[in-house]
């Protein structure tokens, strides 16, 4: 075999900018050698010679890519890469979303996927990959002309890593609603009078356009950046119907619970029996509590099953605003990781939130306090997550928040 393939590769070490023309190779002189030097002492491979990177090539035969491609793009890049390598045996698949990332590193860490030589790194992620990729000093032997890379695509700090393509944000408008000529040039246009009331839509992962905070003056190590969420007169009303109904054949008026059910994948689903073991233990401690249960419109039946057996009030929610005004008017919130958690945050609500492995980082309740708990478990989904951790986080938050809040 050629290069050695134990730690995973981030650089095609024949790729399309491995030039066919030994014209650019860099020739051996006292710049190459003083590059190597520095690379060494940096602790990254520096490979003096294209040629040689193009022999161990041929004689590995064989490059395998997980990346974030659309299928027609993987084809084409196929298509391109074998008419130019036709010594090399390519093989493409496509990762996309942050779960699909997750299993990744999780694989990667437990040394499972040995499969790989090129990887897309998740910005959810990017430092946990950095320890097992192959310190290769890709900005170095660009800068030498032994890899035809635009040395601006390495990024400068690890320099094993290349970026691919960029990317850029627009924005679309509804022009039944907004005349062309009266369109925001500026973000500060937005901030206009014509704009008050409007609604505008974001992506729930801005990335692209994250860069342009401190532009705006934001101190964002200082400032308060917990989303903000306003409710309507109509929303309060609903939910305050809703726990009306949960209130009903109990004493007084206790502590309101909202227990929500759903996520967006298998990974995050707790067991039904875990919720219902909640429940029975928080009224317990308050039997006054008043519980609504909500679930995805695909989950009802789960929602009717916990509810039935937990003697909570299962609450429908076809509208992501009636979930909100429950969110918003509850005294104590317990949820996987998912929107309901978010929401808890922007309305300032006592939450306790479940997190799969490595997800508490990027989608942690913010801000941490003894009034938001994310309890973190080390596996890949909250199926085997106990009720005992979590009756723990429970009692520390209605502790410190709901007790003080409503006692």
């Amino acid at each position: 075999m050629g290069f050695p393939r134990l730690k995973l590769l981030v650089i095609f070490f024949a790729a399309w900018w491995l030039s066919g023309s030994t014209a650019l190779a860099a020739e051996t002189g006292a710049a190459l050698l003083k590059a190597k030097k520095d690379a060494d002492a940096k602790g990254y491979t520096f490979i003096t010679n294209h040629a040689e990177i193009v022999n161990k090539a041929k004689q590995e035969g064989k490059l395998r890519v997980l990346a974030e491609m659309e299928p027609p793009t993987i084809k084409a890049a196929l298509k391109a890469f074998t008419n130019k390598y036709p010594f090399i045996n390519l093989h493409i698949e496509e990762i996309t979303g942050t779960d699909a990332a997750r299993r990744n590193i999780l694989e990667i860490k437990s040394g499972l996927a040995k499969d790989w030589d090129v990887l897309h790194l998740s910005t959810d992620f990017y430092n946990e990959y950095l320890p097992y990729l192959w310190k290769m000093d890709v900005v170095g032997m660009a800068q030498q002309g032994i890899l035809q890379i635009p040395v601006p695509m390495v990024d400068p700090k690890h320099r094993n890593v290349v970026g691919f393509y960029s990317r850029f944000q627009v924005t679309a408008y509804n022009k039944t609603l907004v005349p062309a000529d009266k369109l925001p040039k500026l973000w500060e246009d937005m901030l206009k009078p014509e704009f008050k009331g409007k609604k505008f839509a974001a992506d729930i992962r801005p990335t692209e356009i994250a860069a342009l905070v401190p532009a705006f003056g934001v101190d964002t190590a200082r400032a308060d950046v917990r989303p903000m969420l306003e409710e309507t007169v109509d929303d309060r009303r609903r939910a305050a119907e809703a726990w009306e109904r949960a209130a009903a054949g109990r004493e007084g008026s206790g502590p309101r619970v909202l227990i929500n059910l759903s996520a967006g994948t298998r990974a995050r689903l707790w067991p039904d029996e875990n919720y219902v073991a909640v429940i029975d233990h928080l009224r317990r401690r308050e039997p006054r509590a008043r519980f609504i249960v909500i679930a995805a419109p695909n989950e009802m039946n789960r929602g009717e099953h916990v509810a039935a057996a937990a003697g909570a009030t299962l609450v429908r929610t076809p509208r992501l605003r009636d979930a909100l005004g429950i969110v918003a008017t509850a005294d104590f919130v317990f949820t996987p990781d998912t929107s309901i958690a978010h929401a808890a945050a922007a309305f300032d609500r006592p939450c306790v939130a479940m997190y799969v492995a490595g997800s508490v980082t990027r989608w942690g309740l913010y801000p941490a306090s003894p009034r938001a708990r994310s309890v973190e478990h080390p596996e890949p989904t909250l199926t085997t997550l106990g009720v005992d951790r979590m009756v723990v986080a429970v009692d520390e938050v209605w502790d410190a928040a709901v007790v003080s809040r409503v006692g």
